[in-house]
């Protein structure tokens, strides 16, 4: 038998093992076409509606997911436990209800839709900024397609498209 104290090191480590190896994907959601609301309707308006994005986001999450802005009208979400599918099918359904969702505002009521990359660390590691990279690829992919669309990295950051 082990000693109490090699047994508890022995099971933080196996601990710590097992949250590495635990799925993780990282999301990136931009606002397309932002700069035309805030030239439009001014930034008071533009704050509101990055406000409402948040807010949206916000109640599409469970309570262990994160999110945060990441700079501009950009957002990440960081979603553990969920493989390349289930992401994509979050990923969807957030950028679903934006497009759904007028903002209203006393003196406007703005539409809005995002552009969202998706990376999995199934593919990409747990290298937090090999995540980001691959998932600003994918973002960045989907505005070109169009915007209003999901693109998920692949292993070489192809991307895949769905609408």
């Amino acid at each position: 038998a082990q000693p109490v104290s090699v047994a508890i090191h022995h099971q933080q480590d196996q601990t710590k093992r097992d949250a590495h190896l635990r799925q993780r994907n990282r999301q990136q959601a931009d606002a397309d076409h932002f700069k035309q609301i805030n030239d439009t309707y001014g930034h008071p308006v533009g704050d509101e509606v990055l406000r409402h994005l948040a807010r949206l986001l916000k109640t599409e999450l469970r309570p262990s997911d994160l999110l945060a802005r990441y700079g501009g009208e950009e957002f990440v979400l960081v979603l553990d436990g969920l493989g390349m599918s289930d992401a994509l099918n979050v990923a969807n359904r957030v950028r679903r209800r934006i497009e759904e969702e007028l903002v209203g505002i006393a003196q406007a009521a703005v539409r809005c839709t995002a552009s969202v990359g998706v990376a999995c660390s199934e593919q990409h590691g747990h290298d937090l900024p090999r995540l980001i990279a691959a998932g600003d690829a994918a973002m960045y992919a989907a505005k070109r397609s169009g915007r209003n669309r999901v693109e998920s990295a692949g292993i070489n950051c192809a991307s895949h498209t769905t609408d």
